[in-house]
């Protein structure tokens, strides 16, 4: 995905946190418009022609079934949903593969059968799950519990990045962005946190 340019001209943006990994790691969809809000409108418009009689013409053939592979799209289930999805392994003997939510983060184990070929219109947003690294929590606490899960949920986030990015740079870099997390007070994700952070 493209750095957008006001995060080039200012350093930062609002941010929803899509999934955590760990404090050092997790990954981020940069909110708006141009970028969460047409996620959420895809996933639904997917989901709706998925599941409906049109849809059931894009199930994979069994030829596409038994060579699907890295770096293959398709579109997968999680919880009732259909999202884009990267193919990360080969089909087990119980036909499950490895799948990367590529607008999230997050991967799962989904089987075959419940796999759909991505129509053309949904692949031209470019992936949206951006990966990043919280400079200050991760050197507060090894871990997150569910109550700072949840409360991060509900914080609205600003990301600091903790690089600047030259006008020539284009794309997010493959590896963890360093980032201080922040509310729209400028107070930092770990203070805000301090009460429910496993230290």
């Amino acid at each position: 995905m493209e750095i957008p340019p006001k995060v080039k001209e200012t350093g930062r943006c609002p941010v929803l946190i899509s999934y955590i990994l760990n404090p050092a790691k997790f990954w981020f969809q940069v909110k708006g418009k141009d970028h969460s809000d047409q996620i959420m409108r895809l996933v639904n418009e997917m989901t709706s022609f998925y599941l409906s009689e049109e849809g059931a013409d894009f199930k994979l053939t069994d030829m596409e079934r038994r060579t699907l592979r890295n770096p293959k799209l398709v579109a997968a289930p999680f919880f009732n949903k259909y999202y884009r999805a990267l193919v990360l392994s080969r089909p087990t003997e119980e036909s499950n593969i490895n799948v990367l939510y590529i607008d999230y983060g997050n991967t799962n184990s989904v089987n075959v059968s419940t796999l759909f070929r991505l129509r053309p219109e949904y692949c031209r947003l470019p992936c949206q799950a951006v990966l990043a690294r919280e400079v200050n929590l991760s050197e507060k606490c090894s871990r997150l519990n569910m109550e700072a899960i949840c409360l991060i949920d509900k914080i609205d986030l600003h990301a600091h990045f903790e690089i600047s990015f030259g006008k020539d740079d284009k794309f997010w870099p493959v590896e963890a962005v360093p980032v201080q997390l922040k509310n729209k007070d400028d107070v930092e994700i770990a203070d805000l946190l301090q009460e429910t952070l496993d230290l």
